[in-house]
């Protein structure tokens, strides 16, 4: 198996999962200014991701902008589904994950996994964000 072709095993998945789970139970408001606050910087660099991660990129920023309206009072958002978010992109801010970032491509198997944690968690949510914001949600995978 090639460096590039290395996928997440059964331990590693279990392990993100567990981590996610948790993160989510200790997340407060704090944590979404923090990531509001970074996150527009690494919305930045996976823009310039390569060409076959183009749909993460735009489903971490429509994750992204969710959690900015709500932070504003422009959408409404129950809190479990605004933990998920933030518990995401916290993980997915954070270089020094269970494969450091700083690995190309290859650091950022991890954080692929944990936002597809997050959208097949609040898929629902992210359609009726679409919908309040007319947004096609094919153009997001959804």
């Amino acid at each position: 198996m090639t460096e590039e072709k290395r996928e997440l095993n059964e331990q590693e998945q279990a392990f993100l999962r567990r981590s996610f789970d948790q993160a989510q139970q200790r997340v407060g408001e704090e944590d979404v200014e923090y990531v509001l606050k970074k996150g527009q910087k690494t919305l930045e660099d996976l823009e310039k991701a390569p060409t076959f991660m183009r749909q993460v990129y735009l489903q971490a920023r429509l994750l992204y902008l969710m959690l900015r309206d709500w932070w504003q009072d422009q959408y409404e958002l129950p809190w479990r589904v605004v933990a998920a978010i933030t518990a995401g992109l916290l993980y997915v801010l954070n270089p020094f994950d269970l494969i450091p970032d700083f690995i190309p491509v290859i650091g950022m198997i991890d954080d692929l996994f944990v936002l597809g944690l997050v959208i097949a968690l609040i898929r629902s949510d992210l359609r009726r964000y679409c919908s309040a914001k007319n947004l096609d949600p094919r153009d997001y995978g959804l």
